[in-house]
């Protein structure tokens, strides 16, 4: 519901609000499961947990054959089936000085995001009771080999079984191994954006300049988070009866036995902030001729990332938890860093010019030869993406070293001393200062982590930099085409197209290798984003 208010003779406002009803999406027959940690019972040592403990949940339209004893919830097995947004607009044009070449613009709006669990609601299906999913690391891992790869699985014969329901005690083995199910959190919530600008507009005969601040802030944004990372343990502050920390009983130290330290759950606890200052200046046709020039002076902060993933070491994080958390899964405001797509300038220019033809050329050849050409052509200049120092040997006291995890500053070190000047080209075997970072903190065997909880055997822990420290290479781009037009008949025409791209041919390099577990490739470019120059002609008969 929206309505347009004349309040004065220059001022006009829009007023309105949107309510938006989302029901979340459920599987038809019901054939999937979720994780509720509210039902969840540690298994004994040596046992295992059974249907009515395992924190396993079936949806109440489930009406197939699965052992009895599974809690029920509503068929979409999250805590809000229904989710209700109701969404402000207001909005507002003002011709400043009673001239009609100068308009105040603004507004504000909420934005509710509808999420697509095509991905990680499918993969549902996956878990428990209805599939089996393993991670074996290390000793859990010892007996497998390329020619037998697989853990103990129960014959043909059994199936349809249900030994995936139960979640295993300590210690594992092949037989006795940890559980890695897809998990949404049962406490999910939609994301909201909140958007606004405010815009100053002047227009000049065929011109129009405009300056404005536009900003936006996102709340529930989807993240892959573990919730089950392991616990510190000492002789004052036992975990599951532990008292020391070591790589071989992490698995033991966490707030779920049976589950994987790193089983990454999609949860709404994300949030990010935009800000931007933007210039416009627009040239309508005229004589031919007509360009834009837009220039945004930038700055996105989020500790979550959208639902394709993110840009890390690399890959790209899980498209089904939107960004991962990066070392402490238990402090998320620690990731809060500027967004992985964030670029501080950024300046686009493109414009189309019609050539005039040779109308005075006395022969029909050459005037049909030049007529109907024009020329169009793109620029953009934009400050290089940000990237992180990334350890994948760190956090070996927390679970399986991931990707996720980032080194530390060389003692005495400071980002200041990252930097190194010179072009990019100079610097493509070194692009930062690489002495300025080292691996994450190892705690040697008796060692204590923050002065109180003991280590056996030695292990690393997580690194002290923050996500998307550095920002990579500036790119250039230039792109032109040449585009003639020949009438053959009154309905057909001959398009010929000549195509530039990378006019100037000028490396665009990507960002380096950002492993400091990989001292042979840190800090090294070995790709470049944008293509050598290419050249193309195209030829099209449109009818």
């Amino acid at each position: 519901m929206a309505d347009d208010w004349k309040a004065t003779r220059a001022l006009i406002l829009n007023i309105g609000v949107r309510v938006e009803v989302d029901g979340q999406s459920s599987e038809v027959e019901g054939r999937v499961s979720n994780f509720f940690p509210q039902f969840y019972v540690q298994p004994p040592a040596g046992g295992f947990t059974d249907p009515i403990s395992s924190g396993f949940v079936l949806p109440d339209n489930f009406h197939g054959y699965a052992p009895t004893g599974f809690p029920r919830e509503n068929s979409t097995l999250l805590f809000h089936p229904i989710q209700v947004h109701p969404d402000p607009r207001v909005g507002f044009a003002w011709q400043l000085l009673s001239s009609r070449n100068l308009v105040l613009r603004g507004g504000y709006g909420i934005y509710a995001n509808r999420t697509s669990f095509e991905g990680n609601g499918s993969l549902l299906a996956l878990n428990p009771p209805f599939a089996l999913n393993a991670v074996l690391n290390g000793a859990a891992n010892a007996t497998s080999s390329l020619a037998s790869p697989f853990p103990n699985l129960p014959p043909n014969s059994s199936f349809p079984n249900f030994a995936g329901t139960m979640l295993p005690g300590p210690p594992f083995t092949a037989s006795s191994f940890l559980r890695s199910p897809i998990i949404t959190d049962p406490d999910f919530k939609e994301s909201t954006v909140q958007q606004y600008d405010l815009d100053l507009q002047y227009q000049h005969k065929s011109y129009v300049l405009s300056f404005g601040y536009a900003g936006a802030k996102g709340t529930h944004l989807g993240v892959g988070r573990s919730n089950n990372q392991p616990l510190l343990a000492g002789p004052s502050d036992p975990v599951n009866g532990l008292t020391t920390n070591s790589t071989s009983n992490a698995a033991e130290r966490v707030p779920f036995v049976g589950l994987s330290p790193l089983v990454y759950r999609l949860e709404s606890s994300g949030n990010s902030v935009y800000n931007s200052l933007q210039t416009t200046l627009k040239k309508d046709i005229s004589h031919g001729f007509q360009f834009l020039a837009a220039y945004t002076f930038s700055k996105s902060i989020d500790d979550a990332g959208d639902s394709l993933g993110a840009a890390i070491a690399g890959t790209f994080g899980l498209p089904i938890t939107g960004q991962v958390v990066y070392n402490n899964q238990n402090n998320v405001a620690a990731q809060r860093g500027v967004s992985d797509f964030d670029r501080t300038h950024r300046l686009v220019i493109s414009g189309t010019w019609n050539v005039a033809g040779p109308d005075r050329a006395k022969s029909a050849a050459i005037r049909k030869l030049g007529d109907d050409w024009s020329i169009s052509g793109i620029g953009t200049l934009q400050s290089g993406l940000p990237f992180s120092i990334m350890d994948s040997a760190a956090g070996t006291l927390f679970g399986p070293a991931t990707i996720y995890t980032t080194g530390s500053l060389a003692p005495g070190a400071t980002l200041a001393d990252a930097g190194r000047s010179g072009s990019v080209t100079s610097r493509v075997n070194e692009f930062f200062n690489t002495k300025a970072f080292v691996p994450a903190p190892y705690i040697p065997d008796g060692g204590l982590i923050d002065g109180k909880y003991p280590v056996s055997g030695g292990g690393t822990i997580f690194g002290s930099l923050g996500r998307n420290i550095l920002r990579g290479p500036d790119q250039q781009d230039f792109d032109i085409a040449a585009i003639k037009t020949t009438p053959l008949t009154e309905r057909v025409k001959l398009i010929f197209r000549w195509e530039i791209f990378n006019l100037l041919n000028r490396p665009n390099f990507a960002d380096p290798s950002n492993d400091v577990s990989t001292p042979n490739t840190f800090g090294v470019i070995s790709a470049l984003t944008v293509n050598p120059r290419i050249m193309q002609y195209a030829l099209k008969l449109q009818f």
